[in-house]
């Protein structure tokens, strides 16, 4: 999905005029120069510069060629491209319709150019929202390729991915999926296999698998992305980076946190490199950095990484730009994680603020922002007001996408999730099954998100003393993930911490225990860091071994628990205060009295 610099074409004709002219031909070589200019600061993520420059190039087109000229539409093209990269939707859109103008008078109706502006306008109206809209002109833009250039030329494909990005995030995955694949054939026979254009279809391709969690697959992809850009560029090329983020993301959603973080710092390398210390990629690797250590549990070095990608996109971006959002929410995120909710808090509403000024109220970022105010509401006891988020979130996606719709049914898991606390179990469980329908339509049903709602399920009966009940989807859900993701996936690991659990709730300790083990060393195994899964796997075999008057068995795994939670700082203070209130009981039952003491009087010092 792009939008293109046109290149330059200088036809024999227009020299010939410009050669009796020379007062215009002072003019062209200026508006040539200030477009090359254009060009080189729009690279290197100099985005005011470049718009200053392409509006002094406007006015050179204008003055040299006349307004209506194709020279200038090519210059409106890369105004309105930079009013894009800064998340000024609203002031690229005239600028891509006058373009559109002038090519359709100019050029007729079905020429190259006219497709790039139609291509251009439907990217426009994809990015706020506007789906219909958009697939419309991604249509007419195809049409045109396909007349004109015939059904296997280049621009077609570009076309067919963004067309094909544009059904994915409407969850259109069916549909999605085969414009992908012809896009890559379509370039792999005109281009050969090693080229620039094929590199970016596998790594739109793969994203598409990760969003089907077909993760072998999309990982398959990813690697030839990178092997292929190395072969083009070397292995120091910021287009290297991008499919490394790519890759890196991939095995982000698999929980292979350590691969995914090397890849980063690859990454992070080249950009630094290249461009400096303040460039947009450096922004989103950055920000890729944060989400990984979010996902093990390392906070305050998320928190850096996310504070290092927000200072750099409020200075390249500006202060308004929807990055600029994204970097606030994820900041906010941390903080409600470090249980900091009026910090978390402030970052979400500033985001929304954002996202409500560049998009409209009616958009599936707005939406998001909603759902994180929420649950931040929630938390901080105010119950009326987060539900009137959630259910405003939940009719915008709703509007936006439909009623069967991966994030409609992510947002009926929030708002059950919501019921659950407030204790209306029936209303929960109501939600709860709706999301799974929904998941099972779009994805099949051995998907992640069919998972995740077995187990909100299970949560109900467990709640409600149903141990028995809640086993079956337990164990449904812990077959998928076992068939989806390795062993030592994170959420592989919880739901096997989860059936341990429910096995412990019934008495059946030995069960329970082959469980809880087999969720340790499933971690040990893969190499996985995450210290706050693999503590509260810990105190809950421990607790198991109270349970079962084995506190000696107990010990080792509750000093294991303190150990762990320490090191993860003021985020786990109460976490670590139950456990060491459940460690103090289970020295008394040993008759360890004065150790107890001790270990109550540290919980003692900690937070409620």
């Amino acid at each position: 999905m792009n939008i293109s610099f046109s290149a330059k074409t200088w036809c024999l004709s227009a020299l010939l005029v410009l050669a009796l002219v020379p007062v215009c031909r002072a003019d062209s070589a200026q508006w040539s120069q200030l477009e090359d200019q254009v060009i080189r600061l729009y690279q290197n993520g100099a985005y005011p510069e470049a718009a200053q420059a392409a509006t002094q190039a406007l006015a050179a087109a204008e003055e040299a060629f006349g307004e209506n000229d194709p020279k200038v539409a090519e210059t409106l093209n890369q105004l309105a491209m930079i009013h894009y990269a800064q998340g000024d939707y609203a002031g690229a859109e005239p600028l891509n319709k006058r373009a559109l103008k002038i090519r359709q008078d100019v050029l007729g109706p079905e020429h190259p150019d006219v497709a790039q502006s139609l291509n251009n306008l439907a990217l426009l109206y994809h990015s706020v929202g506007k789906y219909k809209e958009a697939e419309d002109y991604y249509k007419k833009a195809m049409a045109i390729e396909e007349k004109i250039r015939g059904p296997n030329h280049p621009n077609l494909a570009t076309s067919m991915n963004n067309l094909a990005h544009l059904y994915s995030i409407q969850g259109k995955y069916e549909e999605a999926e085969p414009l992908y694949e012809h896009a890559l054939l379509i370039d792999s026979h005109a281009l050969g296999e090693n080229h620039p254009n094929v590199a970016t279809d596998m790594d739109n391709l793969a994203k598409l698998y990760v969003a089907k969690a077909r993760y072998g697959e999309a990982e398959s992809l990813a690697e030839k992305a990178i092997a292929v850009r190395k072969k083009i560029y070397g292995d120091d090329h910021p287009d290297v980076a991008s499919s490394l983020n790519t890759l890196a993301d991939i095995y982000r959603v698999q929980g292979r946190y350590a691969q995914a973080k090397e890849l980063l710092v690859k990454a992070h390398a080249i950009d630094i490199k290249t461009f400096g210390e303040s460039h947009p990629d450096l922004a989103r690797d950055y920000n890729n950095l944060g989400l990984v250590e979010d996902a093990m549990g390392n906070y305050q070095d998320a928190l850096a990484y996310h504070e290092k990608a927000l200072e750099i996109r409020v200075k390249t971006l500006g202060e308004r730009h929807p990055a600029v959002a994204q970097s606030l929410n994820n900041i906010g995120a941390i903080y409600e994680a470090l249980e900091d909710y009026e910090a978390a808090r402030k970052n979400y509403t500033q985001a929304l603020e954002i996202r409500e000024a560049v998009f409209g109220k009616e958009h599936p970022q707005v939406a998001q922002s909603l759902v994180n105010l929420a649950s931040v509401e929630d938390l901080l006891g105010n119950a009326e007001q987060a539900r009137g988020y959630y259910e405003s979130a939940l009719e915008i996606s709703k509007t936006i996408y439909g009623e069967e719709h991966p994030e409609v049914a992510l947002l009926l898991i929030n708002l059950g999730s919501f019921y659950e606390h407030e204790g209306d179990y029936m209303k929960a469980e109501s939600l709860y099954k709706q999301a799974m329908k929904i998941d099972q339509t779009v994805f099949g049903a051995n998907h992640p998100s069919v998972a995740s709602a077995l187990i909100h399920l299970a949560e109900i009966d467990t709640l409600q003393g149903n141990f028995t009940d809640a086993e079956p989807l337990i164990a449904r859900a812990l077959q998928i993930y076992t068939k989806v993701y390795d062993k030592g996936n994170p959420e592989r690991v919880r739901v096997l911490n989860e059936l341990a659990e429910n096995l412990r709730q019934r008495q059946e300790y030995q069960e329970a225990e082959v469980l809880y083990l087999e969720a340790l060393t499933s971690l040990e195994e893969a190499g996985r860091k995450n210290p706050y899964l693999e503590a509260v796997v810990s105190h809950n075999l421990a607790l198991l071994y109270h349970n079962w008057q084995k506190n000696e068995q107990a010990r080792p795994y509750f000093q294991k628990t303190i150990a762990l939670l320490e090191a993860q700082g003021p985020a786990a203070s109460g976490a670590l205060k139950t456990a060491l209130e459940n460690y103090a009981a289970s020295l008394n039952e040993m008759g360890k009295q004065s150790e107890a003491k001790k270990i109550q009087k540290k919980a003692g010092k900690l937070p409620s």
